[in-house]
């Protein structure tokens, strides 16, 4: 199981332990006062504070500590090789190293300091350094020089050798591949569901084909848009309430060969990997390494998370979405404008996605560079696009909203309505038609799930506002309010996927409290088992 990311007199230590050297387990440091930049980047950074950090972050190319299988990081050993040359180093200890390098007729690169935590004798320190401290001590003890380090300041390359010709900052660090290899697994899981769920749990008729088993809901529909389009006669479903980025990648790949449902399903496969490895960047950079091995595992095994590997919009949407958010707390906000510009295109809660930037604009300490916010109007070119797309063809500007309320009872209602109504669904006194009893019980089913998602999502939006993380209240906030506020509750467990501050939190709060990855994969494997048949099967899923 995973191990804890800092240890616990650490987490325990406030400002005045860490001036005076902290807990007995801190006088191994005896320089404190000099050594305090040292220490906090060791420490998990509270994931609440709204400092924008630098890019050169544990995220972001500087070496992190090693990582347990699931996220857990143990203890730091020995300070990072870029703070050596700013250490005091024993004037004794200095002279003997001098005259060994010219005995030995050559000079050493760069001194290693004499103290790993300060200047204090080699023999009192080697009962209470780490490993690292020791074997230096050690050497000092038999006369042995250490071996020298290079201090420059210049970060360590991270990604694979083999993927030098990458950006630094798209090139896979190892955490990432671990990441993706975690998320191959998951859908490796899920290979196993589509192929002999349709077996176990399949009603009458014919069992489906393995590609057929993926055809359900709403592919349908984006199927039919990156076949003929919105506008040709045959399909009474509206469907201009689907935006046009999913059913234009489809178009691609049928151009050249490519089913619909092979295309979508190899998109969603590469597009969540890339939201994996980027919400594992972003909760690394909030919270500190191993909250976002935890946040993607927690995600990847989410009960709906059969949504990130059917051919639908969420795996897309959030390769987009969560980069954008990552580029715009590193403060690259034209990229944010770009990325988010792709997430409008995709879905309707890419205007969600904008929304939420802007008040991270405006409430970060970048607000002043009024210039960098601009980028985020860029969003709108799509979506005035589409809009202008439907007035031409419908003459109404907002068809895809009109599109939502006549097929999906997106409609405005009055919040208390919506909850009574949603209530009524789901203890039976709602008739849905001409449907089978086992349907029935089907959506009874889904919507108490809605009933339980919705009530996260408040818990969630009320914890963003009390820890003043703006920005993201507004963005789980505002897809509440819009679900509140329709008809009845409804997709709001698909939903959860793309509330990435939520498994933020989680992956934050596994690695103080490792019991809280066990309880969760406890109870949310058989909801992801129980989901994927579901939707593999026809029943209705979210």
């Amino acid at each position: 199981m995973p191990e804890r990311s800092t240890p616990e007199w650490a987490l325990d230590a406030g400002p005045d332990d860490r001036a005076a050297g902290g807990s007995g387990r801190d006088n191994r440091s005896g320089d404190s006062d000099g050594e305090d930049g040292r220490g906090r980047a060791h420490r998990p950074r509270p994931w609440w504070t709204d400092e924008l950090d630098g890019p050169g972050s544990v995220a972001y190319g500087e070496p992190s500590p090693p990582l347990t299988p699931m996220g857990g990081t143990p203890a730091p050993t020995s300070a990072p090789a870029d703070r050596e040359a700013h250490r005091p180093v024993q004037q004794g200890r200095r002279d003997e190293a001098s005259q060994a390098s010219r005995q030995g007729g050559s000079e050493p690169a760069n001194e290693p300091a004499a103290g790993r935590s300060g200047p204090a004798e080699p023999t009192a320190r080697s009962g209470q350094a780490g490993r690292a401290g020791q074997a230096e001590s050690a050497g000092a003890a038999s006369g042995t020089q250490p071996e020298p380090r290079a201090t420059s300041t210049a970060r360590e390359p991270q990604g694979s050798s083999w993927l030098g010709w990458l950006p630094e900052r798209l090139r896979p660090a190892p955490g990432d591949l671990r990441v993706l290899a975690w998320w191959a697994l998951t859908r490796v899981g899920i290979l196993l569901v589509a192929m002999t769920g349709p077996w176990l749990f399949h009603g009458t008729g014919k069992i489906p084909g393995f590609w057929d088993s993926w055809k359900q809901w709403d592919f349908w529909h984006f199927d039919r848009i990156a076949t003929f389009g919105y506008f040709a006669p045959g399909w009474s479903t509206p469907i201009e309430a689907f935006f046009p980025g999913f059913p234009m990648v489809l178009r691609l790949g049928a151009l050249v060969g490519i089913p619909t449902v092979v295309g979508g399903v190899v998109v969603s496969f590469v597009a969540g990997g890339v939201a994996a490895v980027a919400l594992a960047r972003l909760a690394d950079r909030e919270w500190g390494p191993g909250a976002g091995r935890y946040a993607a595992a927690m995600w990847m095994l989410a009960p709906p998370a059969i949504f990130l590997a059917a051919p639908y919009t969420e795996a897309l949407f959030l390769a987009l979405a969560i980069p954008a958010w990552l580029s715009a707390r590193r403060g690259t906000w034209w990229l944010a404008g770009v990325l988010a510009a792709g997430a409008c295109s995709v879905r309707v809660s890419g205007i969600f996605l904008v929304v939420a930037l802007a008040v991270e604009f405006l409430t970060s300490g970048r607000r002043k560079q009024w210039l960098s916010g601009l980028w985020l109007a860029l969003p709108a070119v799509p979506v005035l696009g589409y809009m202008a797309f439907l007035q031409a063809n419908t003459g109404d500007w907002l068809r895809w909203y009109h599109a939502q309320s006549q097929g999906w009872y997106r409609g405005f209602t009055p919040p208390w309505d919506a909850y009574f109504n949603t209530w009524n669904a789901a203890i039976g006194h709602t008739a849905f038609g001409d449907v089978s009893d086992a349907l029935r019980a089907n959506f009874e089913w889904m919507f108490r799930a809605e009933l339980v998602a919705m009530l996260l999502g408040l818990v969630v939006t009320v914890v963003l506002l009390t820890l003043r993380r703006w920005g993201e209240a507004t963005w789980v906030g505002v897809q509440v309010a819009a679900f509140a506020t329709s008809y009845w509750f409804f997709s709001v467990p698909r939903s959860t996927l793309l509330w990435f501050p939520l498994w933020i939190g989680l992956g934050a709060l596994a690695v103080r409290r490792p019991w809280v990855w066990r309880a969760y994969a406890i109870l949310a494997v058989p909801l992801f088992g129980i989901w994927a048949a579901a939707y593999l099967t026809g029943r209705w899923s979210g």
